[in-house]
């Protein structure tokens, strides 16, 4: 009689609201297949507050045996995590109070510096621009950080001038798209405008359209996110 696969139970909390998450999801139940030594026993939660909850319940994170998310892990929840010393992956996320649990956790993200250097280099290679434009908000999420810093650093190093715009949050917040116009409209043409993230890389597209700029024979956009 052959062993049966243990079984563990395993938390995945992910948002599933763009394509790369879903993505990311087609991916991880393809190898939880693949291992046919364990049976992984998922249970997918698009909820931070649901996730907050798990943590915080005692019986729930006993029967745990290992958790992948993309969340924010609060102070508290953080600490009960220590403590209960459950193996985490945490996803696209970089979050310096994990480095004291690098023996029970793995942090997996992008090169976010690079990704904004990778975009910087493509526009600078076509050399046709005479201004570089940056679209992001104020967030204190690394990653917004780090690739604005890619993308200035590379403009930079090209010894060529950038500008920066800040869209309020949310976007729709009263004056935000007549300055974003005007920011857009004064920008030296043909403009190369890099945003942080697909969603402000639309709403560039959007007020393009509405204020008649062409994309991309006078502003030229590119997002991260797909």
């Amino acid at each position: 009689m052959k062993n049966q696969p243990s079984i563990k139970n395993v938390i995945v909390a992910v948002h599933l609201n763009s394509v790369s998450w879903r993505n990311f999801l087609s991916g991880f139940f393809d190898y939880a297949q693949a291992n046919v030594n364990v049976h992984w026993n998922i249970k997918l939660i698009q909820s931070p507050d649901e996730f907050a909850d798990i943590i915080r319940t005692p019986k729930a994170l006993s029967r745990t045996h290992g958790i992948v998310t993309c969340f924010r892990i609060d102070d508290e929840c953080l600490s009960i995590l220590n403590a209960a010393r459950i193996p985490v992956i945490v996803v696209g996320r970089d979050d310096e109070r994990l480095n004291g649990r690098l023996r029970y956790c793995a942090v997996i993200r992008h090169d976010d510096e690079g990704i904004g250097a990778f975009a910087a280099r493509h526009f600078l290679s076509l050399g046709n621009f005479s201004s570089f434009g940056i679209v992001s908000v104020p967030s204190e999420e690394s990653w917004v950080t780090l690739r604005m810093h890619g993308y200035r650093q590379a403009v930079k190093s090209f010894g060529r001038a950038y500008h920066v715009f800040q869209l309020d949050s949310p976007f729709e917040s009263e004056g935000t798209q007549e300055r974003l116009a005007r920011w857009l409209a004064e920008l030296p043409k043909p403009a190369a405008v890099f945003a942080a993230h697909d969603r402000w890389a639309i709403d560039v597209l959007a007020v393009c359209k509405e204020a008649h700029i062409p994309v991309p024979g006078q502003v030229a956009v590119i997002g991260v996110g797909n």
